[in-house]
């Protein structure tokens, strides 16, 4: 898109603090409409909005009133993107609570970058209006992901999204990954997942995520706010003063580092709430354990546990003693290394070592049985683990800030049995700010006749313990010659 986004914000009528806001200039060239029965009658929003211009639209609306179906047409009719429809049920919300959420739900339809039409998934309407039924409309659109195949890490044996989807949407074949959207319930879980970046949900991007914060955040009033992450299915969370909602595809798609990253950009605290009984995901086990991950970090920072939450808070939030640091892309793909440094660095210049089974981070270490195949630095999907062969020399090398602890390495070691490699879920912060080191060298044969690589010393070593006593005479004349040289000495 060229040019200014240009922005509307409608609510309806119905909402009891509406009336005292008519006419609330939102932010500069943005004010708001309200409309009287709207939630009923989502056609009059062509009335205000035909020939406006707008490109994204923002609504206040009742969450047991409306069906999204109708909303969704009445926008394709205004020439909008339906899955930019950004919709706030200010049910329960006074003035300044309703008044932020708006601002939030803008700035979060600003950040939406548009969508493709393998995005939109055709589903049954989840609520039927009167006005849908009469014109036999029963369909709405789900935002799905897609998978950038230039990013994709599948070719090297990568399928951690197909690992953690629960609806089996994913599925690795022959060096590619097949997405079933038919399957698929969009939860969001592949997304933050996937090892490189390589899957998005144009609904629910790290940018529009972050753009939502930023904005709930802004009130001139740092540290006085918690900030809720919660399924988008089910009721709307019942919170405390001072907490505000962000709605996810599943909670369980939030990992540390998005549960830590708000306390970075001024929230006073952080919750998540469990998926209620209508998420398809039901992630509560991986929610407890990234809450758990966060709470033991803040232990071992010497500060309160409890600025990250697993519940729906209904006290106010409690004060982070910390100013909010200048984060770039808090939410962004491989950006969780540096939400970790930047935290324990406010609080300690010690090292800190925690290792806990949902951590965000892996230390890979590399035994005595390791051959110098390279085996785990091809298949490293962010890497993190990278071989290289210099001359003579094979060198492993190991950057402790990209590795997210997928565990795509240790399946491809041909020695893992052995212990050649082994991978720690833990953060250290010494080594998280070393950057990269080797972790193993190795001597590379090279063909007498034409000088190609054969293969690593400890390989060959490792060939003659299986070959045994009666066929260790094979060595030396595997570690002269390589195959294409063999083959024309036997012709």
């Amino acid at each position: 898109m060229t040019g200014p986004i240009r922005a509307a914000v409608v609510v309806c009528g119905d909402w009891g603090a509406s009336g005292e806001i008519e006419g609330w200039t939102i932010e500069d060239g943005v004010e708001l409409r309200v409309v009287e029965g709207l939630c009923q009658q989502p056609g009059q929003l062509r009335e205000p909005l035909e020939g406006s211009g707008v490109d994204r639209l923002v609504l206040g609306l009742h969450v047991d009133r409306y069906g999204l179906a109708d909303f969704q047409t009445e926008a394709r009719k205004l020439g909008l993107d339906a899955l930019g429809l950004e919709i706030i049920h200010l049910d329960g919300h006074g003035l300044e609570r309703g008044k932020r959420r708006l601002r939030a739900a803008l700035a979060r339809a600003r950040a939406f970058a548009g969508s493709r039409p393998e995005h939109a998934k055709l589903i049954s309407a989840r609520k039927v209006s009167r006005r849908a039924l009469l014109r036999l409309s029963f369909s709405e659109y789900l935002a799905a992901p897609a998978i950038d195949p230039t990013t994709c890490a599948s070719g090297i044996g990568c399928n951690a999204c197909a690992e953690i989807c629960p609806q089996d949407a994913l599925m690795w074949e022959n060096g590619r990954m097949e997405y079933d959207k038919g399957k698929c319930w969009p939860c969001g879980l592949c997304m933050t997942a996937c090892p490189t970046g390589a899957i998005l949900n144009p609904a629910f991007t790290p940018s529009q995520v972050e753009a939502e914060i930023r904005s709930l955040l802004d009130t001139g009033s740092a540290g006085l706010t918690g900030i809720v992450f919660h399924c988008q299915y089910g009721s709307p969370p019942q919170t405390g003063e001072g907490w505000m909602p962000v709605a996810l595809p599943c909670a369980g798609m939030v990992t540390p580092p998005w549960l830590l990253a708000p306390l970075l950009m001024g929230a006073s605290a952080v919750s998540v709430i469990p998926c209620p009984p209508e998420c398809p995901a039901q992630q509560a086990w991986a929610i407890a354990g990234h809450v758990r991950y966060c709470r033991a970090l803040l232990h071992e920072l010497g500060t309160a546990e409890d600025l990250v939450s697993l519940t729906a808070v209904m006290e106010p939030p409690p004060r982070l003693e910390i100013e909010a640091a200048d984060v770039e892309d808090p939410f962004g793909y491989g950006r969780g290394p540096a939400i970790l440094d930047q935290l324990t660095r406010m609080f300690t210049t010690d090292r800190v070592w925690l290792e806990e089974p949902r951590s965000p981070l892996g230390l890979v270490t590399i035994g005595e049985a390791c051959t110098a195949c390279g085996m785990c630095g091809e298949s490293c999907p962010p890497g993190a683990l990278v071989a290289e062969v210099h001359d003579d020399q094979f060198v492993l090398t190991f950057d402790h800030a990209l590795c997210v602890a997928c565990n795509q390495c240790l399946p491809r070691c041909p020695e893992i049995a052995q212990g050649a490699i082994k991978l720690q879920k833990a953060l250290d912060t010494d080594l998280l700010r070393a950057g990269r080191r080797v972790l193993h060298e190795g001597t590379i044969l090279r063909c007498e006749s034409c000088g190609a690589p054969i293969s690593s010393v400890e390989m060959m070593d490792r060939i003659g313990e299986l070959l045994g006593e009666e066929q260790a005479g094979l060595v030396p004349v595997l570690s002269r010659s390589c195959s294409d040289c063999r083959m024309k000495m036997a012709e």
